[in-house]
């Protein structure tokens, strides 16, 4: 197979997965190329694509969707020349330290962004009463938060911990904090409630 036919196969098999082909040229020297598996070419960068030549000359390489877990290998089918069991293994080595990379990458990201919202509620005040979004609801504050016009919601995991905040503002958009958890979050009513332990 060519270099151009193999990397038309490449573009060819992201488009069967509904992805987008990387905007930047595939290569072939195992560099590692992101593409966007959403609904636009520029959606998102879930999706990488690696390509390299082989010592006898051949082309071979993988895609990988972070969002899915969803891996391809090109080309898909080589009956002519098919995979040896290291270019398997190094394949699925290479996969896997790209997701251990992603994931570190992801867990930084976390930390950092929830930090960045328990900062935001350390500067935050009591809801006003007569903020439009409560007006309007015909609801009190319960515990809320205000920063300028916008209402801060705490939002913790089962363990009371501040995860990330939600802000709110007076026409009713609603927007949490980039980068932070979001499942599992819950608002207290009235902030956390104290245990009383019985001897």
């Amino acid at each position: 197979m060519s270099k151009i036919d193999f990397i038309t196969s490449v573009k060819d098999g992201i488009l069967s997965q509904g992805w987008h082909p990387p905007l930047k040229p595939i290569t072939l020297d195992g560099e590692k190329i992101r593409f966007s598996t959403g609904d636009t070419p520029k959606s998102d960068v879930n999706g990488i694509v690696r390509c390299e030549k082989n010592s006898d000359g051949s082309y071979f390489g993988w895609a990988l969707d972070f969002k899915t877990q969803k891996e391809i290998k090109f080309p898909p089918n080589r009956k002519d020349n098919p995979y040896t069991k290291e270019e398997l293994e190094a394949i699925q080595a290479d996969i896997q330290k790209e997701k251990q990379h992603r994931e570190e990458q992801e867990r930084k990201q976390r930390i950092k962004a929830i930090e960045e919202a328990r900062q935001v509620l350390s500067k935050a005040q009591p809801a006003s009463p007569d903020h439009p979004y409560l007006v309007r609801k015909r609801i009190k504050s319960h515990g809320l938060l205000q920063i300028g016009d916008n209402l801060i919601v705490p939002m913790r995991d089962i363990n009371g911990d501040i995860i990330s905040v939600q802000r709110i503002s007076p026409d009713g958009r609603k927007k949490f904090h980039p980068e932070c958890p979001t499942k599992g979050g819950i608002f207290i009513i009235g902030g956390i409630p104290k245990v009383t332990r019985s001897a």
